[in-house]
């Protein structure tokens, strides 16, 4: 509106100056006569030239007063605007103070600054709030604050801080929602968000669905990620481990864990999920001979354990000690010969376990585990000075701390357990947990610590 009241009086201000100049330039012989008369007797032709004169001067004021008043109001507006913004964002208590604050973890200060301060309309002001209230443990705080805004233009900044609030109160549905509304509407910040809900679905152990986004996000993604991999091939294995199976179709079941394994070579917990089904459903034979492949292919104790303990189930001891010996020699694999030396001790031939265990203790870089158990055969053959003295090489330090025996810990974050398992409790990794020859593992064997006798 107001660039066609300007471009009106440019173009009247123009006209009515040619008019003039127009009438001068036609009139200009007549006119330079009359100058020569009398100016009281041809009054009439001076009143007509000063008419025209003021007439033009008139026309080229009108757009000067014009713009120099369009110019001040807008100089006013400038300086309003300046001043607003001067002391919104750069003043004593600024937001970006208060995000600078935030920034080098004083919440509380920056909370203190925001008190002061008016949140307004401006969006960016109320995201800062929203983090102070998120370093606060406001969470309610938060949605209230930027759920409005984000129904009605969603932005991914505000969206990530409102799941993560969601989440914070337990409302995990709302949560998801959230996110999934970022990838909707914010294909470009949909990695991010994608990555929250994988995250989400495997906390909660939601396996269709934390493989669905991992899938989604894995094709998004320009460049490879390990973890995401990760995350398919575990939600995977997780539905295929969740699977209902019976004697009618546990032949079926077997053909895909042996698609699945022959997918992911080096995924171990599914060669224990394939030998255990076998065993569950009476193929103990195919089993160890399954055990036996699983094991040369990963070279994982576990399958060591799971042999022994399959071939004692079935009262097959000799079978036991054929196989251990087997893995022994035909590698020269020093677990094996410590599950060997393990074995003959749980079979009470202390003296085998003894002539097993023995020679270990100098191959091992931390033969805790190996004196261990030397200690409890020795003790069994009444030795007792000698179970003392390996008793003590069995110890952690200066002998203050007892040690595990016999336990795992996880590759990836050395989380410590028990027993073996196919994901590490602690930081969620599959195929991770590894016999730890520094530890001993208690349910191992019921025989107390030894005492110097």
């Amino acid at each position: 509106m107001n660039s066609l009241r300007t471009v009106f009086i440019i173009v009247f201000s123009a006209l009515v100056t040619l008019l003039v100049v127009f009438f001068l330039i036609s009139n200009w012989s007549l006119l330079r006569e009359d100058f020569t008369l009398s100016l009281w007797d041809y009054g009439f032709s001076f009143s007509v030239i000063s008419a025209l004169v003021a007439g033009m001067l008139i026309a080229s004021a009108v757009p000067c007063l014009y713009f120099s008043f369009h110019y001040f109001k807008v100089k006013g507006q400038l300086r309003k605007s300046v001043k607003q913004e001067r002391n919104t964002q750069i003043g004593g208590h600024s937001w970006k103070q208060v995000a600078g604050l935030l920034a080098n973890g004083a919440v509380e200060k920056a909370a203190a600054k925001m008190k002061k301060l008016d949140t307004g309309s401006h969006p960016h002001h109320k995201f800062i709030q929203a983090e102070v209230y998120m370093e606060q443990g406001k969470y309610e705080e938060v949605i209230q604050l930027l759920e409005p805004g984000f129904a009605k233009e969603p932005m991914p900044e505000e969206g990530f801080l409102i799941a993560e609030a969601y989440e914070q109160t337990g409302n995990s549905e709302r949560a998801k929602y959230t996110l999934e509304t970022l990838v909707l509407r914010h294909p470009d910040s949909a990695i991010h968000a994608l990555l929250m809900l994988v995250e989400d679905a495997v906390e909660a152990e939601e396996w269709a669905e934390a493989l669905k986004w991992a899938e989604s996000c894995k094709k998004n993604q320009s460049q490879p990620n390990v973890d995401l991999d990760e995350v398919i091939i575990g939600a995977q294995y997780e539905l295929l481990k969740a699977e209902e199976k019976d004697q009618s179709n546990f032949k079926k079941y077997l053909s895909k864990v042996s698609r699945f394994i022959k997918n992911n070579p080096s995924f171990t917990p599914a060669y224990v999920l394939q030998c255990d089904t076998m065993a569950e459903y009476g193929q103990h034979s195919k089993a160890l001979n399954r055990l036996e492949k699983a094991y040369d292919a990963t070279l994982h104790p576990v399958f060591l354990r799971k042999t022994v303990n399959l071939c004692l189930e079935k009262e097959q001891p000799d079978e036991a000690i054929r196989l251990m010996k087997q893995f022994s020699m035909k590698k020269n694999d020093l677990l094996a010969e410590f599950e060997l030396g393990k074995l003959y001790f749980k079979l009470s031939m202390f003296d085998d376990a003894r002539s097993v265990l023995s020679p270990l203790t100098d191959k091992f870089t931390n033969p805790h585990l190996v004196y261990y158990y030397l200690a409890l055969a020795e003790k069994k053959c009444q030795h007792d000075a000698q179970a003392f003295e390996y008793m003590k090489s069995a110890f952690i330090g200066d002998g203050s701390e007892r040690i595990q025996t016999g336990a795992y810990f996880c590759a990836y974050c050395a989380h410590i357990l028990n027993t073996w398992h196919d994901r590490c409790s602690e930081c969620g990794s599959w195929g991770t947990i590894q016999l730890n020859l520094q530890l001993i593992e208690q349910n191992e064997t019921q025989n107390p610590p030894l005492s110097h006798s």
